[in-house]
């Protein structure tokens, strides 16, 4: 069971960290217009921002990769809610938490850092439901759904 639980963690460590790399580079991409020294000391502001805001997900996404391990737990393993909660549950919370940012910001004329941010916890929320309906399945070929 260690196992298994252990190897859907790494799977989804190293998406955690492709995606962390991929969203550092989309940072990287936006155009900066720097044209005065005003506009210049915002874009070093910026830039703060945007390393601690992908610092600030990575942290997260690694946290919530770690709930994978209440798997370990019995009653949670065969509970298909919780387990569910377990996987996709705290990037969901986030999704929920980031959406009004997404809608808000649909109505401007840009995209700014916060609207990328939206659009990661998504696919990373896709990526931990796929692993998730992975790990029910293998649970089930392996026996160790209702197992003690």
């Amino acid at each position: 069971m260690n196992k298994i639980i252990v190897k859907y963690w790494l799977i989804n460590l190293i998406c955690s960290i492709l995606l962390y790399i991929t969203y550092r580079i989309v940072i990287h991409q936006t155009p900066a217009s720097e044209q005065n020294l005003f506009e210049k000391f915002w874009g070093v502001i910026e830039l703060i921002l945007n390393l601690g805001i992908s610092f600030i997900y990575l942290i997260l996404m690694l946290i919530s990769s770690l709930t994978f391990f209440l798997n370990l737990n019995r009653k949670i393993r065969n509970n298909f809610y919780f387990s569910l909660l377990s996987f996709p549950g705290p990037a969901l919370a986030l999704v929920i938490y980031l959406s009004p940012v997404l809608v808000t910001d649909y109505h401007a004329a840009h995209t700014s850092v916060l609207t990328n941010l939206v659009y990661f916890p998504i696919a990373y929320l896709v990526i931990t439901t796929v692993e998730f309906l992975l790990f029910r399945r293998s649970l089930r070929k392996s026996g160790f759904e209702n197992s003690i």
